[in-house]
């Protein structure tokens, strides 16, 4: 049970790193962007 408990915090960790490497993608793309239309 206790390493199914661990695989699931892992796939959770990993959910929320893929969630902020997007948002920090983004962010780095509109900021590439911004800096093109100046």
């Amino acid at each position: 049970k206790q390493a199914l408990k661990d695989g699931t915090l892992r796939m959770d960790a990993g959910k929320i790193a893929d969630g902020l490497l997007r948002d920090a993608h983004e962010c780095m793309l509109s900021m590439d962007s911004a800096d093109k239309n100046d």
